[in-house]
């Protein structure tokens, strides 16, 4: 007979976290459902104050364990790896893959046993190297702070939507959790538009639009030269050729009254928005993202948005508000699409 812990169905996942937390689940045991009850085979017997927490009571009975591997990433990883049990918890649930650079967040307890954890994590999700993150992406270059860990090679090619994204993960940012929007973009219907992208880093918007929208031309701004290479050498691996590229500040590159779209991709750039509106030639599309407190939501940008279009001379007409993702700690990271419209006809 095995030992499990029994529990109400409701406070299963309650229970599964506990149960990692101080060590005592048994990776190898299948969970099993009956009659609304859960049973979590363990490995010793849970503390008493998860099994009140949880409503739960130790039982014996037959389990179904594994023979073969774990069934998870996670489990296998955690059978790889030879942790002292109260830090298992620890390990990454959650990790990003850049083609085969893996990145990971490990805390502070996991630091001894960092590159035991890394080669055991691409081992597991086949990666060429593992870095780790230290301060995320800060400074107007938008420049990532990582370790690498393990491995060697830090530039990748990743693919997303069919869009190859050549870069190298300790030179220059790549947010998987903006996904949602470069596919968004690529949805767009540009046809014969001129569009700025004022922040166009490798292309993470300027190249899902140029090759999928059909505009006319897209206007690139980016004032890292890092990632202007990687740009230039992206629009050649996806072969599009309608994207002119403006290296350096765009309130210095950026043209003005040219464009019926603009991407404004910075999230910390009220003091910069301004300048967007004068690459406008009349009526055109706004896409503004920032960074905003959660408090201040929707209603902050929203005004911040209408008053500096105001003092640029326009009308700002909102046809979308999204909260695209959790930025840090009670800030949101927001987009705005706003059609833009001149107070006298130009």
């Amino acid at each position: 007979m095995d030992l499990a812990l029994q529990v109400p169905a409701p406070v299963a996942e309650r229970a599964r976290i506990g149960l990692r937390a101080e060590g005592s689940l048994d990776p190898r045991g299948r969970p099993e459902k009956e009659d609304g009850l859960v049973f979590f085979a363990v490995r010793r017997r849970p503390s008493s104050a998860l099994v009140d927490r949880c409503r739960g009571v130790v039982v014996e009975r037959v389990l179904d364990r594994r023979t073969d591997r774990a069934e998870s990433p996670y489990d296998r990883l955690v059978e790889r790896l030879s942790l002292p049990p109260s830090l298992e918890h620890q390990l990454p649930w959650k990790w990003e893959l850049l083609g085969d650079v893996l990145l990971l967040k490990l805390p502070l307890e996991l630091m001894p046993w960092e590159e035991e954890i890394a080669q055991a994590y691409a081992k597991e999700l086949g990666a060429q190297a593992v870095v780790a993150e230290s301060f995320g992406i800060t400074g107007p270059f938008r420049e990532p702070h990582f370790r690498r860990i393990w491995g060697t090679q830090t530039e990748t090619i990743h693919k997303e939507n069919d869009i190859l994204y050549k870069l190298d993960v300790l030179k220059v940012m790549f947010s998987s959790g903006n996904q949602e929007e470069r596919l968004r973009m690529a949805a767009l219907a540009t046809d014969q538009e001129v569009v700025v992208d004022l922040f166009a880093g490798i292309g993470y918007f300027t190249i899902p639009l140029a090759k999928y929208g059909h505009p006319s031309r897209v206007i690139a701004c980016e004032v890292n030269d890092v990632a202007v290479r990687y740009l230039r050498e992206n629009l050649r691996l996806n072969r599009v050729r309608n994207v002119e590229v403006l290296a350096g500040d765009f309130r210095n590159v950026a043209p003005e009254g040219v464009a019926d779209r603009v991407l404004f991709g910075y999230l910390h750039g009220r003091e910069l928005l301004p300048h967007a509106f004068a690459c406008f030639r009349g009526r055109g599309i706004l896409h503004y993202h920032e960074a905003t407190p959660s408090a201040l939501l929707p209603e902050g940008p929203i005004a911040f948005l209408h008053e500096t279009a105001a003092n640029a001379g326009y009308e700002c007409r909102i046809l979308r508000f999204h909260d695209l993702k959790s930025y840090a700690p009670g800030v949101r990271h927001v987009v705005i699409d706003a059609e833009v419209i001149p107070r006298r006809p130009q």
